[in-house]
């Protein structure tokens, strides 16, 4: 069967919103992503952008997912390739959100914005061939260098950047969700 880009992406919002819904201690945090069910009330377009207020010349990025608090805290940050991505365009996407110091979700013609904090997780998924050095490349060199970078102090901290990659997507999402049920607060 033939998947749609950003498919995936859309049952795994589904997934986490199931998840944290069925949560009795985690009832405070809202999942909005993109690529899903347009009828759900937690699916738009995600903004990431630099400045107070969203518009066209500050918009710096989007994202697939994010797990946000009542304050209006960015928990969890999630980019989920569903195709290959070279090395070059997975850092081109961590340097976009450094760049960012808030995220928007267009919500029922509303703009809701949220902060990233000190404590924000970004998570990358995606899925590389075991064939060559493309996935040694990103843990052992490109991961280590990213986390090295001195960033505005209301950005993402780069110490707070994991990337998952496996042979396949399906994989992928599957240790992403695992990972994220480890990490949450």
């Amino acid at each position: 069967m033939l998947m749609h880009d950003g498919e995936q992406t859309g049952k795994f919002g589904e997934w986490l919103t199931a998840y944290l819904n069925q949560s009795t201690k985690r009832q405070g945090y809202t999942v909005y992503f993109d690529h899903g069910d347009k009828s759900w009330p937690n699916v738009g377009v995600i903004y990431g952008f630099y400045g107070d207020h969203l518009s066209r010349r500050n918009q710096l990025t989007q994202a697939d997912v994010i797990l946000v608090d009542q304050a209006g805290d960015i928990i969890f940050l999630i980019e989920i390739e569903e195709r290959q991505s070279p090395p070059k365009k997975i850092i081109g996407d961590v340097f976009a959100v450094f760049m960012c110091n808030h995220f928007a979700v267009r919500h029922h013609n509303n703009q809701l914005v949220f902060r990233l904090t000190p404590e924000t997780k970004f998570v990358f998924a995606g899925w590389a061939s075991r064939k060559g050095s493309k996935v040694d490349q990103l843990q052992a060199v490109i991961v280590n260098r990213l986390q090295q970078f001195v960033v505005p102090h209301d950005s993402l901290n780069p110490q707070n950047i994991e990337f998952i990659l496996e042979e396949n997507l399906s994989s992928a999402i599957e240790k992403l969700g695992q990972r994220i049920v480890e990490l949450l607060p």
